[in-house]
């Protein structure tokens, strides 16, 4: 990415976006390829996700948190500030390869989750999906698709930390204990457990959760570029179902081998699920909150 924009500012004249946008379609597609390639790589899309399952598997939560809660988010703003009202009429042409493409990358996000055990490894491809989703969103090039889309990272990046803070709390749990293939966490845990469920829940985007009107939006809006690309989103929808409901009932249910004398929720985590599901929900039951937020980037 850098070496794209050096070198575009040198032909421009000018390190600006305002002069970059000024400058021949031919630079401007150059900025375009730059930023794509920035934006498969980090966000990231197929086939440039080689290190997201390992990275999220051997990552601490909080590592995995800032990686597909946050930055990859942040990709996706600085793409729609920056690069959109630069570059917007050379991707026009390329819109419906793009949308395709980023519907591929969340089937075969989904396709790899359903043959994942790990409780990381599945969020990393469920981001992959997630991705998906918001790229295809990103290309879609209207202004209902792009408050759709920074409506979808603000939820996608709730319910992912969620789910990421649940699950590195059952790590540790499971390393203190001992556990190398962990069964009944339901019985020995039934607070966490609960927890996870419901992280599950808002992950998969199950209305009327914050995830959900923005699944939704995002669909209405791939489905009117491309049918097929919304047929392979919805695809992926239900192949991550099927994902995370083999993950939890494997997990959670069942006779635990063991009792591990390991503690449940203490307060301090109790209090702490409880404010973020009290924020989650709000945000649920009144997303014009964030959509408002949107509304202004998006006219801004």
């Amino acid at each position: 990415m850098l070496p794209v924009l050096l070198a575009l500012a040198e032909r421009a004249g000018a390190a600006d976006f305002g002069a970059l946008a000024a400058a021949r379609p031919e630079n401007q597609a150059w900025l375009a390829a730059g930023m794509l390639g920035m934006l498969a790589f980090k966000a990231p899309l197929f086939p440039f996700h080689a290190w997201l399952g390992e990275t999220q598997a051997e990552s601490p939560a909080p590592t995995g948190i800032l990686l597909c809660g946050a930055f990859s988010k942040l990709t996706f703003y600085a793409f729609f500030r920056l690069v959109l009202p630069v570059t917007g009429a050379v991707l026009q042409p390329a819109a419906p390869y793009l949308i395709c493409w980023a519907a591929f990358s969340a089937l075969y996000g989904a396709l790899v989750a359903l043959k994942q055990t790990e409780i990381k490894k599945i969020a990393g491809f469920a981001h992959l999906t997630q991705v998906g989703f918001l790229t295809a969103g990103v290309f879609c090039l209207s202004v209902v698709a792009l408050k759709s889309l920074l409506f979808l990272c603000a939820a996608q990046g709730l319910s992912l930390t969620a789910y990421l803070m649940a699950a590195g709390a059952l790590y540790a749990r499971f390393k203190a204990a001992q556990i190398r293939n962990p069964t009944g966490v339901m019985s020995l845990f039934p607070y966490l457990g609960t927890t996870f469920f419901l992280s599950c829940l808002a992950v998969l985007a199950v209305p009327p959760l914050m995830p959900f009107t923005g699944q939704v939006l995002i669909f209405s809006a791939v489905f009117s570029r491309s049918a097929a690309a919304g047929a392979m989103l919805l695809f992926s929808v239900a192949l991550l179902c099927a994902a995370f409901f083999r993950l939890f009932t494997r997990l959670m249910f069942g006779e635990a081998d063991i009792a591990p004398g390991v503690a449940d929720m203490s307060w301090r985590e109790k209090t702490a699920t409880v404010l973020f599901g009290a924020v989650f929900a709000a945000l649920s039951v009144v997303p014009d909150w964030v959509f408002s937020l949107a509304q202004k980037a998006v006219g801004g």
